[in-house]
């Protein structure tokens, strides 16, 4: 692999780090953190056919009580409290959001339109997820 593509590859894993970074910013100001440690604590994914993918990432040894209550699983609480945000309002989950992303930068081969999306999504102010999913990332034919 030559220097242009390492940086190429770099650029596109840089820019999916930044939309995932900004997705968490604006899903977790729209979120209610009492209904998620609800739906966790009672384990309603169990229940539910867990409509919001959160079991698989679900460590089994940690019980859902010190998931939400220590701070150790803090990293982890966050990733699942995102994911279920994102799937109950996006209705896509964050792996699959964030592969989407990369997928589709990767086709983009002119480093400068990298830099140039980069740039868009790091100063385009987004209100919202709904937003961001038909404005910026999905649905951008530019991207």
């Amino acid at each position: 692999m030559n220097r242009a593509e390492e940086n190429r590859i770099k650029k596109v894993k840089e820019i999916a780090n930044a939309v995932t970074e900004k997705v968490s910013k604006i899903i977790q100001k729209e979120g209610s953190k009492k209904e998620f440690n609800d739906y966790i604590i009672l384990k309603e994914y169990e229940v539910d056919g867990d409509k919001y993918g959160l079991s698989q990432l679900i460590h089994p040894m940690v019980s859902t009580f010190n998931l939400i209550k220590n701070q150790d699983y803090k990293q982890m609480y966050d990733r699942l409290y995102n994911s279920y945000l994102l799937k109950k309002h996006g209705n896509v989950s964050f792996q699959d959001m964030k592969s989407g992303v990369i997928k589709k930068l990767s086709e983009e081969q002119d480093m400068s339109r990298l830099r140039a999306i980069e740039h868009r999504i790091n100063t385009t102010e987004i209100l919202s997820t709904e937003m961001l999913m038909k404005n910026v990332i999905l649905y951008d034919a530019r991207l």
